[in-house]
């Protein structure tokens, strides 16, 4: 049993899946020393709760709770009927994508163990390239891009679709500084061409985020040349076990192998 709070004249607690209320005694505390002892306080009120309950707290004549599985329960001085908001969730298959997306992811994804992990998207323009990678994987999907307004709109986009925060995520960033942990992402994707190559720290950045055994970062080149400036990025930079293949319109750069100095263990 656990007292959380005192509010008014009662005492508000936890006990087991429970929470309860004691009644103090009016004459308790006071200073008048030839009044009766004070009476035990008495149980006035009790109520189970749905999920573990972990804290109360008192604001506004209400009583909160909220539980460890993120659960928030309110009581009043009176009853009434629960509001229910219910949220009509589309399907990640209705957001508008691409055959030209559906059929990249899929090649993108085709030979890869693990399906799961971190997915970085540079540029919240192509929503349906997120919904393709959505769709096609069990990743979550961690959108990037300088622009407040773009990171905005696919906020309110997958809120809509039940799909922010569970398996999309996006921040305002250019990635020119350290932002990302290090050896995070499964598969990175640079849709835009060349735009984040040419911008200093970028590519570094991405590559710093891939996990080793094979972390893949995709980048949309427009020739050879751009993936010429890929390589030459990632020799001046010295970008440890880096490999860079064009596949395409797309150049790929991979993080092979462990990482520098680790050992087999057994």
């Amino acid at each position: 049993m656990l007292i959380e709070l005192k509010a008014g004249n009662r005492l508000y607690g936890i006990h087991g899946g429970s929470v309860f209320a004691l009644q103090l005694d009016p004459a308790e505390g006071l200073p008048d020393t030839k009044a009766a002892k004070p009476k035990p306080p008495a149980l006035v009120w009790t109520h189970a709760i749905q999920g573990a309950p972990t804290r109360i707290v008192a604001a506004n004549g209400k009583l909160f709770v909220a539980t460890r599985e993120g659960l928030i329960h309110c009581f009043g001085d009176a009853a009434v009927k629960p509001a229910v908001a219910k949220i009509e969730a589309e399907k990640a298959a209705e957001i508008p994508s691409s055959p030209a997306w559906k059929e990249r992811v899929a090649q993108w994804l085709e030979g890869r163990d693990d399906r799961g992990g971190y997915c970085l998207v540079l540029g919240a323009e192509n929503i349906g390239l997120v919904a393709e990678i959505v769709r096609q994987s069990e990743m979550h999907v961690v959108v990037a891009d300088p622009s407040a307004q773009n990171i905005a709109a696919l906020r309110r986009r997958f809120d809509a679709l039940n799909l922010y925060g569970e398996r999309v995520s996006a921040i305002v960033a250019d990635l020119q500084t350290p932002l990302l942990p290090p050896y995070a992402i499964s598969l990175a994707v640079c849709p835009a061409e060349a735009t984040w190559i040419a911008r200093p720290g970028v590519v570094e950045q991405v590559y710093r985020s891939l996990r080793p055994y094979g972390g893949q970062a995709i980048f949309q080149c427009t020739g050879d040349e751009q993936v010429e400036q890929l390589r030459q990025r990632a020799k001046k930079s010295k970008l440890v076990q880096a490999e860079i293949a064009a596949q395409g319109n797309f150049a790929t750069l991979v993080r092979a192998g462990a990482l520098p100095g680790a050992a087999d263990w057994t």
